[in-house]
């Protein structure tokens, strides 16, 4: 959320810093994550020539009472014990009953007060240059004087406001009501959505105007031709709102704090102030008196606090005159007051608060953490147990990090929350269902992530847009899948590498990473966890163009290759990217202890290389199993030297030249004994893979 300095100081006097300011709301709960300085365009007018310097405020969701700058006025009113000034609304006077209407509400629970008004005469038109840099500032777009000005008090107060065209509505009725299900309604962005049956409409005659604190409706909307308006100020019960928002996908200004909990008391202030601001930029006139349903009245909530507890909690006793204050300023009234304690009296926009606990932390919170010190320490201070024991899971994926980060790799950290979609890309839907989140915060939240892919390639898209285009990164993180009624967690370690191999230089050539990088850094790992006999399987799939499937004993261990074009297209990533996904269940499960440390061979090696003709269909890892059958043991680093396929072999053929060494560490090799190693080795490719040995 946005909150302009100057705004605020039209509210509340404040010399301090900006510096100060941030410092001092993010102490009392309110973060300052940002601060912006803004240089505003030259005006006749002198609140426009004035610089602006805006905070940005994460704003936690049970501070709904500081969603507008009044709320955070009086933050600052409680911090700085100086009073806050209101807009002044005493002028506001009904100047005739030209126009009139009648309000019903149906369901007064979920809406407990209704207040509007109509108003005559409206010129619709540009907002004042003030108006305009105003919401600039705070990053709205102008659109006219009439939805300009609903969103000013809104951003000012905390108040949504809807303005509707009064000629437009049918009967000159409006009803607070729910439709039924599957009633077609048309928002102001001309979409037409099919109602649920348990969404709050306002309606006239005719059906639906607007949905209820959330969206308008386009037969009602103001036009530059509206000359008569019917302004709208209400509370709607929260659940209400949150619900509704979430079965359209509707996250709109006004929704956000409805469904946090507005001011009830503020309403029908709010809508005098609108009306004035109309007057004047509108030339409007009020035409009729103002309605203001409120059957039941939501009271304030009765708290009883003790100044022992209040001693208790903070850890010293305050002084009675110092509690007074404080909440004094947050507007919590105190009655009942005696020696023992008092009864807090909370305003019901403080939703949050509602316990005696409640009630303690707002002292302290405004008293000041830093305030409250230990005879020993002389600062507040709090234990932590930490646990030794550290799982072995933790402990291998400590070495494995360190192994990584020392390879150049950078950790990342991503939302186990992803898009469905992305799921529906990877996942054969008759093997595995979809877990969707019940209420997601939004269309790119709406579901559990069912593998790690997609979290990294979003943040190779992240740095590419910023002209970084070497990527090197892993994540440990967990993936969670459901088949019928079954759901599993599983930990992974996916690591993702694009680019070139090393930044370029005068002193070489730059290279483009390949696959054999990440085939070897999968290797490291392997190596490091002491997991041998592993066999490599060439496959290809949803997620990979080409790749390789790392199992043992026929379990899948993990797999590395290149992602397809296509899915790195569809986040905007135009170069290779490369990808192992590892079961680190798995891999941990198949951990051991016993890794072999050899001493260096005191007896020279000697590498020896075969060309081999086989079939196309005869892979490397077929040529290392046919190596492994033998059980030499003075065989080492068997690799792949080079590949052939042309015109100069028959068709379905390539010629395979694998290096490697032999090696003894008792004894210098001798020709015999190479010798008799050779011809079992290529007696061994010609009657299992029907190799043709070149022997030139």
């Amino acid at each position: 959320m946005k909150i302009s300095l100057q705004w605020l100081k039209k509210y509340i006097n404040l010399k301090e810093s900006p510096k100060v300011i941030a410092e001092l709301l993010t102490q009392s709960g309110l973060e300052v994550t940002g601060i912006t300085t803004l240089s505003m365009p030259t005006s006749t007018d002198p609140l426009v020539t004035q610089p602006d310097t805006i905070f940005d405020i994460d704003l936690t969701p049970n501070r709904a009472d500081a969603c507008a700058h009044i709320g955070v006025a009086r933050e600052l009113r409680a911090l700085f014990n100086r009073s806050v000034i209101y807009p002044i609304v005493e002028d506001f006077l009904i100047e005739n009953q030209d126009l009139a209407i009648q309000v019903t509400v149906a369901d007064p629970a979920a809406c407990p007060r209704y207040c509007g008004i109509a108003m005559q005469g409206i010129q619709v038109q540009p907002s004042p240059a003030w108006l305009k840099n105003s919401l600039h500032a705070i990053g709205l777009k102008p659109i006219n004087n009439v939805v300009d000005v609903t969103n000013f008090v809104m951003h000012e107060l905390g108040q949504p406001l809807h303005a509707f065209d009064y000629d437009q509505i049918v009967g000159k009725k409006i009803t607070v009501k729910i439709l039924p299900r599957n009633t077609s309604f048309v928002t102001l962005d001309h979409v037409t959505r099919t109602l649920h049956g348990n969404e709050l409409m306002i309606c006239d005659q005719q059906g639906g105007l607007c949905m209820a604190g959330i969206f308008g409706g386009a037969r009602a909307g103001i036009q530059p031709s509206t000359q008569n308006l019917f302004l709208e100020s209400a509370y709607f019960t929260p659940t209400v709102i949150r619900k509704t928002s979430q079965q359209h996908g509707l996250k709109t200004d006004a929704a956000f704090r409805y469904e946090r909990g507005t001011d009830v008391n503020i309403t029908a202030y709010a809508l005098k102030r609108a009306c004035l601001l109309l007057k004047t930029m509108a030339k409007g006139t009020v035409a009729a008196p103002m309605i203001d349903l409120y059957p039941k009245k939501i009271k304030d909530t009765p708290v009883k606090v003790t100044y022992k507890n209040i001693r208790r909690l903070i850890g010293k006793p305050l002084p009675k005159a110092t509690v007074q204050t404080i909440l004094q300023n947050l507007d919590i009234r105190l009655s009942h007051q005696d020696k023992a304690g008092f009864v807090a009296l909370v305003p019901p926009y403080r939703v949050d608060v509602t316990r005696e606990a409640d009630i303690i932390e707002e002292i302290l919170r405004i008293y000041g953490y830093e305030n409250i010190t230990n005879k020993t320490k002389g600062c507040v201070t709090h234990g932590v147990n930490i646990n030794t024991n550290t799982s072995k899971h933790k402990r291998l994926q400590s070495t494995i990090s360190t192994l990584l980060a020392d390879s150049g790799y950078y950790e990342i950290y991503t939302n186990s929350l992803t898009r469905s979609a992305y799921n529906k890309l990877t996942v054969p839907s008759h093997t595995q269902q979809n877990i969707a989140v019940l209420n997601p915060l939004s269309t790119q939240l709406n579901s559990l992530r069912q593998n790690l892919l997609f979290s990294g390639l979003e943040v190779i898209a992240h740095n590419l847009h910023r002209q970084q285009p070497d990527v090197k990164i892993f994540e440990f993180g967990k993936i969670y899948n459901q088949h019928q009624a079954h759901y599993k967690e599983n930990n992974r370690l996916g690591i993702w590498v694009t680019g070139y191999q090393e930044a370029p230089s005068h002193l070489c050539k730059p290279k483009r990473v390949t696959f054999q990088a990440l085939n070897s850094i999968m290797h490291k790992i392997l190596d490091r966890l002491g997991i041998k006999a592993v066999a490599s399987v060439p496959f290809d799939n949803a997620v990979y163009g080409a790749g390789l499937a790392i199992k043992r004993d026929n379990c899948l261990l993990a797999q590395v290759g290149q992602v397809h074009t296509a899915l790195c297209t569809l986040l905007g990533i135009e170069q290779a990217v490369f990808f192992v996904d590892i079961d680190w269940d798995l891999l941990c499960k198949n951990f051991t202890n016993h890794i072999t440390y050899l001493p260096m061979a005191k007896f020279p090696a000697v590498r020896r290389d075969l060309s081999l003709i086989i079939d196309n269909s005869v892979s490397f890892e077929t040529v290392r199993q046919v190596v492994s059958s033998l059980q030499e043991p003075m065989i080492h680093n068997l690799q792949v030297a080079d590949v052939y396929q042309g015109h100069a072999l028959d068709k379905g053929k390539k010629t395979y030249t694998i290096s490697f060494l032999l090696q003894a560490f008792d004894t210098t090799l001798h020709e015999s004994i190479i010798d008799a190693i050779m011809n079992r080795l290529m007696c061994a490719f010609e009657t299992q893979i029907s190799a043709v040995i070149k022997k030139s």
